[in-house]
């Protein structure tokens, strides 16, 4: 439908397609591959469940799962975490009674916001990168709130986490050893520096497609290219409705401070999610640390906030027993996000 919708608008304005940000479907692409890869050869899977045997209690177990969760969200983005990390917490609680929503509700946000102290991270740093043309030296500085956030999160969620000691060893079943090529490790780290600017980003898409042929070559035909698609009809739909003159008037009418930025961001990526809540925004301010905080918030809140937590909640419900366990989930997931959600909007009101 959205395919559709987008032909459509190019259709009835050409000019829409100079409106898409190249840069930022290489840059997207590049990085697909890369962690195609990676998740087929399973080394973040592996590497988790090597540092979860030395958790000893719940409390550790959580701080650990929780810890690579920020990490790994920085580095392979917030996609990729869930569809590492949940399916791991299901597998443990099939072997020790644990707390497990709240384990896989903590995971969920802050997957979200980990990956957005990366400037590669997520989709919406990706964009906001190319379209600000950010050094790293001011995106870094721009996540500094979310970082003290993230360390908020982080602590709650481990201090009032029972240390209920694990009462078996957690032998969680690697299906294979991986000794990781140093041609991919080298050619992993040639493309982030393409990634981040330091060499031309088309030599990063060769280095990707290289490093897939050396390693895996059958992940070329995994990498799931339909994001690409969605991301170019996001820039399409929102450039056709961007340049609809009531749409243009109302907003630059109404949406001027860094403060109307924050708050529009975060209340349409409620409703829109922030990654095309970031693209349709970007192009009436350039303030661009305020829709940086607003859309990274605005991933918080309600499941279509961030196209992770969509991901999410279809993977909770492929593990999940029955229904009622679901809308149990669905409750803490909303309740825990909403309050967040409100609380560093309050917050990051008096920073920008």
């Amino acid at each position: 439908m959205t395919s559709f919708l987008s032909f459509v608008t190019l259709l009835a304005m050409p000019a829409v397609s100079k409106e898409i940000d190249w840069k930022t479907i290489v840059t997207l692409g590049t990085l697909l591959i890369l962690v195609t890869l990676y998740e087929e050869l399973g080394i973040l899977r592996i590497l988790a469940t090597k540092i979860l045997k030395f958790a000893k209690n719940d409390r550790q177990l959580i701080a650990i799962i929780l810890m690579v969760t920020i990490i790994g969200a920085m580095f392979v983005t917030n996609d990729v975490i869930i569809l590492t990390m949940i399916p791991l917490i299901f597998s443990i609680k099939r072997l020790q009674t644990i707390p497990y929503q709240k384990f896989v509700v903590y995971t969920i946000i802050l997957s979200n916001l980990g990956s957005s102290l990366s400037p590669f991270g997520n989709p919406q740093n990706i964009f906001l990168s190319s379209f600000y043309h950010l050094e790293l030296s001011t995106f870094f500085k721009m996540t500094l709130p979310v970082l003290g956030f993230v360390t908020i999160i982080f602590l709650w969620a481990v201090l009032t986490t029972p240390k209920n000691m694990i009462k078996i060893e957690l032998m969680i079943e690697d299906k294979s050893i991986i000794k990781t090529p140093k041609t991919l490790v080298v050619l992993s780290f040639l493309i982030l520096m393409s990634v981040l600017g330091f060499l031309p980003l088309w030599l990063g898409l060769i280095f990707a497609i290289l490093v897939a042929i050396l390693n895996n070559i059958k992940c070329l035909q995994k990498v799931d290219y339909s994001i690409l698609i969605i991301f170019i009809n996001f820039f399409i739909i929102t450039a056709g409705i961007r340049k609809s003159d009531v749409v243009e008037k109302w907003i630059t009418q109404n949406i001027h401070t860094p403060q109307e930025i924050l708050i529009s961001s975060s209340i349409f990526s409620q409703l829109i999610s922030n990654v095309p809540s970031t693209i349709f925004l970007s192009h009436f301010t350039s303030q661009n640390y305020a829709l940086y905080l607003g859309v990274t918030i605005g991933g918080l809140g309600t499941l279509v906030a961030s196209l992770a937590n969509l991901l999410a909640y279809r993977q909770y419900k492929e593990h999940c027993l029955n229904k009622q366990e679901l809308h149990h989930f669905f409750k803490a997931f909303t309740k825990v996000n909403v309050v967040l959600f409100l609380l560093f909007i309050f917050i990051s009101f008096f920073l920008v």
